[in-house]
């Protein structure tokens, strides 16, 4: 006794998340990828990239008609988010308020400001592409696809991203079609014989 109260099986299933997480990247289903008011020569798919290639700023995503964006991401699986890396683009352009949506496709400039986000955040100028935004894991447990609304920037024209990836535990769906058997409805005939049968059976006939 010294009066230290261990919960070892809850520390045990922490330390074994945390040797599951990783980034996740390979776990975006990229191909449907879709970001709103993109420049169609610095697309999202410039920014969202591989952690070994976080430093790589040849390549970006930029806004086209002013600092807005809206970046919709669908995974492959079901994700438990646990945080994001974003590497901002020069001075001014970087992205300052960000909002999360999760699970939902109808996201649009239209509506965007009426939905109520799920997390919120404030990122500095020339936020370092190694920082670590973390999310409210409670509410981002069970994600198929998210979404980012970049809301201003630190006073850019446009805003500028070159990197962006989230990290988390990734959990496979199964996608297997559900095989549902079903009575045969009766024929015609089958309920004919059914009722006339009822019919002999009742008393008094």
């Amino acid at each position: 006794g010294d009066g230290h109260v261990c919960n070892c099986a809850q520390e045990h299933l922490d330390s074994l998340e945390g040797i599951d997480e990783r980034w996740l990247y390979g776990d975006m289903d990229t191909v449907n990828v879709r970001c709103l008011n993109e420049d169609e020569e610095h697309t999202a798919l410039h920014a969202i990239k591989p952690y070994d290639q976080r430093r790589d700023t040849t390549k970006w995503l930029e806004s086209d008609a002013d600092e807005q964006l809206i970046i919709k991401i669908p995974f492959t699986g079901s994700i438990k988010l646990k945080c994001f890396s974003l590497g901002s683009g020069p001075g001014e352009q970087g992205p300052l308020k960000i909002k999360a949506f999760i699970n939902r496709d109808d996201v649009d400039f239209d509506n965007v400001n009426d939905l109520p986000a799920l997390q919120e955040w404030e990122l500095p100028p020339n936020n370092p592409v190694d920082a670590q935004h973390m999310f409210k894991v409670a509410k981002f447990g069970r994600v198929r696809n998210l979404t980012f609304f970049i809301d201003t920037n630190h006073g850019g024209d446009t805003t500028s991203i070159t990197y962006l990836n989230f990290k988390g535990l990734f959990t496979e769906v199964n996608t297997e079609p559900v095989i549902a058997v079903y009575e045969s409805k009766p024929l015609p005939e089958d309920l004919r014989n059914r009722i006339h049968e009822s019919a002999a059976n009742m008393p008094g006939c």
